[in-house]
């Protein structure tokens, strides 16, 4: 589901999601497997930004807390969305090892 206050470089990354898609439709499934792991390369690197501006701000070295608040909220985000991707990939597999044969 997509909701209507993502940012947009989420909406970008669901479009090359869908387009990484259907290349691998074509047979080029290390186009997915790329995606797959961008998206977890920035999921990493968001939650790492997002802990180092909270430690910064907890030690008093910033009084941005807007711009924290934003960075913690952008790296749930992200968290929610790869999560969803692992949970759409489980169900596909699942569906696809129910298939007989």
């Amino acid at each position: 589901m997509i909701q209507n206050n993502l940012p947009i470089q989420q909406l970008s990354s669901l479009s090359e999601l869908s387009s990484a898609t259907q290349k691998s439709d074509q047979g080029d499934g290390s186009a997915f497997n790329d995606l797959l792991t961008n998206s977890i390369s920035g999921l990493d690197a968001s939650l790492k930004s997002s802990e180092e501006q909270m430690t910064a701000f907890v030690a008093g070295e910033t009084d941005n807390l807007h711009q924290v608040m934003i960075s913690m909220q952008e790296a749930h985000i992200n968290f929610q969305m790869v999560t969803e991707i692992r949970n759409k990939a489980i169900e596909v597999f699942q569906d696809l090892s129910r298939m007989q044969i």
